[in-house]
């Protein structure tokens, strides 16, 4: 059985680590979101900055709460 090459988007925490803290919720719950590329997984992370900075433009959200892209890696898993 060959299993598929997924990426995770990953986060790192004080307490933690790298971890992928990206997650689903849908009618089934909420689990972690994995990408069938490293290239989708790169346009999800550009799509959350470009949220955060119109959130900041708009005035709902501070600058000091923005992220940069150095605060993500994408990882290949199993």
């Amino acid at each position: 059985m060959t299993t598929e090459t997924r990426f995770e988007v990953q986060t790192y925490s004080i307490c933690d680590g790298w971890t992928n803290s990206w997650f689903i919720t849908d009618k089934h719950g909420s689990r972690p979101e994995t990408f069938a590329s490293y290239a989708e997984a790169e346009a999800e992370i550009n799509d959350f900055l470009e949220d955060i900075q119109l959130e900041i433009e708009a005035g709902d959200r501070s600058a000091e709460e923005g992220f940069g892209p150095d605060e993500f890696c994408i990882v290949e898993i199993d």
